[in-house]
């Protein structure tokens, strides 16, 4: 590959902010791991999945297992309004990650909501089919947290 010298017509670089003038190096602040709000926000979903989970008797709402750790599961993502306060029921590590990995098999089924997956016109906005094929309505378990 040939290499030609920069051409006449072009400016070096200029500097657009002046240096610091004592030649010192700015000293920042850090930023924190978890901002104070978020810190509020996580002590008030552990005491709200705590109260849920023992109102579910430690079961998960899609299996129906008990004696696995269960925890929070949000039906509509944070992203698009959920909230991280208010989760809709508890589940095992298997069933969220099923949720999250098989977005649209979850939504058909209830278990995601979702402007970009159809659900299954048989249920509710509020319903879900756990793997027994029963219908879980959510009204009736956030009410009971």
């Amino acid at each position: 590959m040939k290499r030609s010298p920069m051409p006449a017509r072009v400016k070096p670089l200029e500097r657009r902010t002046p240096l610091n003038p004592s030649g010192a190096p700015l000293r920042r602040t850090p930023l924190a791991a978890v901002s104070v709000r978020r810190k509020r926000d996580n002590a008030r979903r552990t005491r709200v999945v705590s109260a849920m989970r023992h109102a579910a008797e430690g079961r998960c709402a899609r299996c129906g297992r008990a004696g696995l750790p269960v925890f929070g599961h949000e039906r509509i993502a944070r992203a698009h309004g959920g909230s991280l306060l208010h989760p809709d029921c508890v589940l095992c590590n298997g069933c969220n990650g099923w949720c999250e990995d098989r977005p649209q098999v979850a939504a058909w089924t209830g278990w995601k909501v979702s402007g970009k997956w159809p659900h299954d016109p048989a249920l509710e906005p509020w319903e879900a089919r756990d793997l027994v094929g029963n219908i879980i309505d959510f009204r009736i378990l956030v009410g009971a947290a």
